[in-house]
């Protein structure tokens, strides 16, 4: 799997079954970094090579740090949410559109980052879900909505 970054947008190339696939992929304001135990990291929009990273390519065994970051303020610690992992942890990130003043004049759609991650304590699967709304505020919860995926 391999991107190039071309302007604002990466363009991930997938290469299945000798086919040649290019699907352009938006820049999120919201993004995540793996950080190994031996120190390298991959990030999911990765500004050096430009390559895009799907999250199934974390190396989950290898994870120390999962970290959650705003694009738009990359090297701010404010806008920047870590997770340290833990044996038997796997992280969990995903992005979700929330309309607040719904079918109101000032109905506005804001597309707000889901992370954190899911264990098994005792053969129970639990997890633990951080999302962080347009104001900073972050909500710390063990659902996703999504138990019936599980």
């Amino acid at each position: 799997m391999h991107a190039r970054i071309l302007g604002v947008h990466f363009i991930y190339t997938n290469y299945m079954e000798f086919k040649l696939n290019n699907e352009v992929v938006e820049l999120e304001e919201w993004a995540w970094l793996a950080i190994y135990k031996d120190g390298s990291v991959l990030k999911q929009y990765d500004d050096v090579t430009g390559d895009f990273h799907q999250f199934k390519e974390i190396d989950i065994d290898n994870l120390d740090v999962f970290v959650v970051i705003n694009t738009q303020h990359p090297n701010d610690p404010t806008y920047r949410y870590e997770v340290h992992m833990e044996e038997g942890m796997t992280p969990i990130f995903f992005i979700r559109t929330t309309v607040f003043n719904m079918k109101e004049p000032g109905e506005v759609k804001v597309r707000m980052p889901h992370f954190g991650y899911k264990e098994s304590i005792n053969g129970q699967s639990r997890k633990t879900i951080m999302t962080v709304f347009p104001n900073g505020a972050v909500s710390v919860r063990n659902t996703d909505g999504r138990e019936h995926l599980d």
